[in-house]
């Protein structure tokens, strides 16, 4: 709902935004699109170049990171608003398989900055939201306890009390 009103907002073509809808729909939990726009182009009947404007037009919506494919492109998505895609940082994101082992010595390296520089750019990786989606899940459903109760006696009369439970 969230996105579909900002989307409703955006002065799109009638074809790039049935496709954008269609793009809300397949969204994961997480806020990733995980199809191709290949595969979302033939699904829909439309260009690729129609398929691409659509999600670059999702990609544009709150929260930053929506519809990205992967976490690495969910984590550009965001810093690229932030003004923090720089090479060294685009780098550092590329290669988080490196951050995950903390080899932090390869990063310096490809990254082509200093210990400082480097301390800073995973703080600022570190704040951003991975799963951007997460925060629209509904909350968890809980059960309800009757605050009356009603059960038949021996005798086949029905006794109504309250419940113990929740006095």
């Amino acid at each position: 709902e969230h996105l579909l009103a900002q989307l409703n907002l955006a002065v799109l073509d009638p074809t790039v935004r049935m496709v954008a809808l269609a793009i809300v729909d397949s969204l994961d939990p997480d806020g990733y699109y995980r199809e191709t726009t290949e595969i979302l182009a033939e699904r829909m009947g439309c260009d690729i170049d129609v398929a691409d404007l659509a999600l670059e037009t999702i990609q544009g919506l709150e929260p930053t990171g929506i519809g990205a494919r992967d976490l690495k492109e969910c984590l550009r998505l965001q810093l690229r608003e932030l003004d923090r895609l720089d090479p060294a940082m685009d780098a550092l994101v590329e290669r988080l398989e490196l951050l995950g082992k903390q080899d932090f010595p390869a990063l310096l390296r490809e990254c082509g900055v200093d210990q400082e520089d480097l301390a800073e750019m995973i703080r600022e990786i570190k704040h951003l939201d991975p799963r951007p989606g997460l925060q629209f899940e509904p909350d968890t459903a809980y059960t309800a306890v009757p605050d009356v109760l009603l059960r038949q006696t021996p005798d086949g009369v029905w006794a109504i009390e309250l419940n113990p439970e929740t006095l």
